[in-house]
């Protein structure tokens, strides 16, 4: 409602790529809205967010998505696919803290954790939702050189926390 009523201008993400990939100026009021996980009360987001006609960007952890109870099933997904205001992006599979990771891990061994990431997650989002994704939120907000360099050939837009 703040967001209406402030005559605020939602957009999708895809949207915002576009005006970052062209190097366009963001309006200013200018807003995107995201939700990590996969929850089940994103159901809930969509009901208010739909209501305000606003479009969002979920990312899934994709390990729990249609197999935990709390999460997304593959019915809720193809709801919010449906209503064409909802984008979907990975969040990897395992969701794991990548800083943290980064701090007890070989350079090898967290190459290897970034690789085996992207392949599960990219494959069970293609399965789900019929497409590869182009968008990665990093999981926590963490993220370091090396995620950097090896995700950023592969989607379009990485996000994190700050």
């Amino acid at each position: 409602r703040f967001l209406k009523e402030n005559n605020y201008r939602v957009i999708s993400l895809s949207e915002l790529n576009a005006l970052v990939s062209s190097r366009n100026k963001i309006p200013p009021k200018t807003v995107v809205i995201t939700i990590d996980d996969g929850y089940k009360t994103t159901m809930k987001a969509f009901e208010v967010l739909k209501k305000y006609g606003f479009p969002f960007t979920v990312f899934l952890y994709m390990e729990a998505i249609d197999r935990y109870p709390d999460f997304l099933t593959q019915k809720d997904i193809e709801e919010l696919k449906s209503s064409c205001l909802v984008e979907f992006g990975n969040h990897l599979y395992s969701h794991p803290d990548l800083a943290l990771n980064r701090l007890k891990l070989s350079k090898n061994e967290y190459l290897n954790l970034l690789k085996r990431e992207e392949k599960l997650s990219r494959r069970r989002f293609k399965r789900l939702l019929g497409y590869e994704p182009t968008f990665l939120a990093f999981p926590y907000g963490g993220y370091d050189r090396l995620s950097l360099k090896f995700f950023s050939g592969l989607y379009r837009l990485l996000l994190t926390q700050d």
